[in-house]
Parts: structure tokens; C-alpha cells; sequence
């Protein structure tokens, strides 16, 4: 487990508007989310210099009183020309962690590679149209001891391989249940 440092210090946060400036809280970073004014989504971004290669997950420690006003909470990954990008849904009020795999991650534009990443940005997408807040707690990656492989050029035809990437997007799914 690595803690990434220095993700609760509101001072490495910049807000893009209408979201307000992060502020430091007791229990962690507050977010205030005015989802009732904003636009589709809020986020924030913490630049720096990230190595993320050895990783193969992440998890993001939140609490979150109306997690109806959110919809999505999405973690990207600036890498050179492009984004790594990462989602969960919040599952329920108050205390929550959510996992992102790297396995999961989607691309946008021409990222650089995970040892290249120099923004981490936190959005949140809207929900219902109040407003609520985001208290993240603790970020952290990992390297995980359990691995799932993937049937790509090792299947016979197009059927073969979406009934091997259902199976395995199961298992992904029960593993990370399970924790």
C-alpha cells in the first residue's frame, strides 16, 4: 500500500469554476459540490510528478452525506497528451471507499504511460440537483497480489472472446466485491 502524499492538502488543489476551492477539514479534504448550479460535472485538479507504473489499483477513502447528488465519481490520470480515466459510483451515504483498477482504465487522447503522470484530477459528476460535499480521507495505490488474465489474440472468433471477456469482467467484478 502507498499513500499518495500530500492528497488531503488543500493547497495543491486548484478549482476549475463553478467549483469552490477545496478547504481543510477534521476528518479530511472538503469539496463542497453546489451540483445545484453547476453544469454536468465539478473538478478539481493536484498537479505533480506521479510514477503510478508499479501500481495496479487505487483506492479513494470518502465521506459523502448525499451521495444522490453525485452520480459518478471519476479519478483521471494526466499522461503527456492524453488522460488515463478511472469511475465509480457512490454506493451509499456517509463512509465509502471506492476501487479503481488500472485494468479498468479508459483512455482519452495519447497518454504518456502511468510513470509519466502529472496531473490527478478528481470529478464529480452530477446527480440529482442539490448540492452536497465530498470529504476525501485518504488515496492510496497498490499493488495487488491477485491478477486476472485476459483471452484477447489466444481466442478463436469474436464469440469466443466476448464470452471470455464477460467471464473474466465477472470474476473482476467478485474479486473487487470481495475486497
Amino acid at each position: 500500500t502507498t499513500l499518495i502524499d500530500d492528497f488531503q492538502t488543500a493547497g495543491f488543489w486548484s478549482a476549475t469554476s463553478p467549483a469552490p476551492k477545496p478547504r481543510q477539514g477534521s476528518l479530511g479534504l472538503i469539496f463542497d459540490c453546489p451540483m445545484s448550479r453547476s453544469g454536468d460535472r465539478l473538478h478539481w485538479d493536484r498537479k505533480g510528478r506521479f510514477d503510478f507504473s508499479k501500481l495496479s489499483s487505487f483506492s479513494l477513502s470518502f465521506t459523502c452525506p448525499d451521495p444522490t447528488a453525485i452520480r459518478l465519481v471519476a479519478l483521471y490520470c494526466k499522461s503527456g497528451a492524453g488522460w488515463y480515466v478511472m469511475n465509480a459510483p457512490i454506493q451509499r451515504a456517509g463512509m465509502n471507499t471506492l476501487l479503481f483498477t488500472k485494468g479498468r482504465a479508459s483512455r482519452e487522447g495519447k497518454p504518456a504511460g502511468w510513470n509519466q503522470v502529472s496531473q490527478i484530477r478528481l470529478a464529480l459528476w452530477k446527480g440529482a440537483s442539490r448540492d452536497t460535499r465530498f470529504t476525501a480521507k485518504t488515496f492510496k495505490g497498490y499493488t495487488d497480489r491477485v491478477y486476472l488474465v485476459h483471452a484477447t489474440s489466444s481466442t478463436r472468433n469474436a464469440a469466443d472472446r466476448s464470452t471470455a471477456r464477460q467471464a473474466s469482467e465477472r470474476m473482476d467484478y467478485w474479486l473487487n466485491d470481495a475486497g
